[in-house]
């Protein structure tokens, strides 16, 4: 019996062949194109003889509507990149300069792929099909059908990603002539705030597993037929509050440079940087992971399922407070048109909005499942959510009816 559910989706989403044959039957025509506008803006201006005020604005707005493997669906990419920044440059006196900035810059990308009727038809499949356990819409702003996909075809996708960031800093160095020596010192401060998500819902495979002879795997089965079916292979949902990636950090650095003219020919650079790196905290405190030597579950949070306050410190991660970055060098001049140098330094780069995403939709705040294997043994009772074959027990966090 052909499952409702996936032959509605197939109705939906999949397109018919527009090509003669069995194999390589569909082409989608339409043309992709990239829509790109930059503004940029700059003033200079002086206050006396002492004071150079700056200040520049640019930003790069692109919209790409770009087709996908089948008529029903099209994906959009939009990137917008702002900066702003504030300039100061104040000369104390001739031998000492001032220098400071403000800056806000922020990088928006966002991905989506289009849904055919949009909210009101997916809410009509989901709720009309009774299926349960994943969320009717993971975003209102960018609807998507569950993603169902089959095994040897190019299936229809149903996925987003919103990707914006924001940075926030504030910069200041004096200079300082003082004989041979060019003495500079400064610090730094990076506030940076990011959100990672995901949109998609449900997404299921099929392959042909499901439908095979197991006295004669090789020659048998179809994952169209498992599809049509309902029969999955692999299952995955992610749901819970803390699925969304909304996070927060700081940076401090400071630095001390001297450039000393030792001699008429050559010149030493010497330098210390220190940089404290936070690691990312989430806006409303949800992310959780797990000690591995302990196997002591950890959130930083209020504990929905238990009501415990949090057990480890904010954002899980203690912070690294060593970075200490030395830095030397030299130039010597060994004729009018010969100079040699060298350099040594220390530099540290983190990349921890990134690297912070592994402690993001955990329990107790969210769940991420991965089920595999599924019906290999035959069609004896379908794995849903497909349709009204099968109630999916719907974790409504809590330790009861979530098995924690």
């Amino acid at each position: 019996m052909i499952n409702r559910s996936t032959k509605q989706l197939q109705e939906t989403l999949w397109s018919a062949p527009n090509l003669p044959g069995r194999a390589q039957n569909l082409i989608n025509t339409k043309a992709a194109r990239i829509d790109n506008d930059q503004w940029m803006g700059r003033v200079d201006h002086r206050f006396g003889d002492n004071n150079i005020l700056t200040g520049r604005y640019s930003l790069s707005d692109s919209v790409s509507p770009r087709p996908t493997a089948h008529l029903s669906v099209d994906n959009l990419l939009v990137t917008t990149f702002t900066n702003i920044m504030i300039s100061d440059t104040h000369t104390v006196n001739p031998t000492t300069i001032l220098d400071m900035k403000v800056s806000y810059h922020r990088n928006n990308l966002q991905i989506a792929d289009s849904a055919p009727g949009g909210k009101e038809a997916i809410e009509g499949f989901i709720t009309g099909n009774s299926i349960q356990g994943i969320p009717l819409l993971n975003s209102k702003a960018v609807p998507l059908f569950p993603q169902w996909s089959i095994s040897g075809f190019a299936s229809p996708s149903q996925t987003g990603f919103p990707f914006p960031d924001d940075s926030y800093s504030a910069y200041a160095t004096i200079t300082k002539i003082a004989g041979g020596h060019t003495i500079k010192a400064g610090f730094e401060f990076k506030h940076s705030r990011n959100l990672d998500d995901g949109y998609f819902t449900g997404n299921m495979s099929f392959d042909k597993v499901p439908t095979e002879d197991p006295q004669n795997a090789a020659a048998t089965g179809n994952a169209v037929a498992s599809y049509l079916l309902g029969l999955p292979t692999i299952a995955r949902r992610y749901i819970g509050e803390g699925t969304t990636a909304i996070m927060r950090k700081e940076d401090y650095s400071l630095f001390f440079q001297d450039d000393w003219r030792a001699t008429a020919n050559l010149t030493v650079n010497l330098g210390l940087r220190y940089d404290m790196s936070e690691w990312p905290k989430h806006r409303d405190d949800l992310l959780a992971s797990i000690d591995l030597g302990t196997g002591q579950f950890l959130w930083d949070g209020h504990n929905p399922i238990t009501g415990e306050g949090p057990n480890v410190r904010r954002g899980i991660v203690e912070p690294d407070n060593s970075n200490f970055a030395p830095r030397v060098g030299m130039a010597y001049r060994l004729g009018e048109k010969t100079t040699v140098g060298s350099g040594f330094g220390v530099f540290y780069m983190t990349n921890y909005l990134w690297e912070a995403q592994s402690v993001r939709g955990n329990w107790p705040f969210a769940i991420s499942e991965n089920f595999s294997n599924l019906n290999d043994r035959g069609p004896v009772s379908p794995v849903v959510p497909l349709g009204a074959v099968q109630r999916v027990q719907q974790c409504e966090f809590r330790e009861a009816q979530c098995g924690f």
